[in-house]
């Protein structure tokens, strides 16, 4: 028996999904998530401030 498993993601700009399969081409799980980002930090800024500024 083969226990090779593939994952496939398609990312975009809103959300992330993700899926495993098995060698036999199952679904064996499926993920769908919230895509956000930090802002960028500069030199001298904690994240806390960073956030505060946008």
């Amino acid at each position: 028996m083969d226990s090779s498993k593939y994952i496939g993601i398609d990312v975009h700009q809103e959300t992330i999904s993700m899926a495993v399969m098995n060698s036999a081409g199952k679904v064996v799980a499926k993920i769908l998530a919230v895509s956000w980002r930090l802002p960028l930090i500069t030199k001298g800024e904690t994240p806390q401030t960073a956030r505060r500024r946008t």
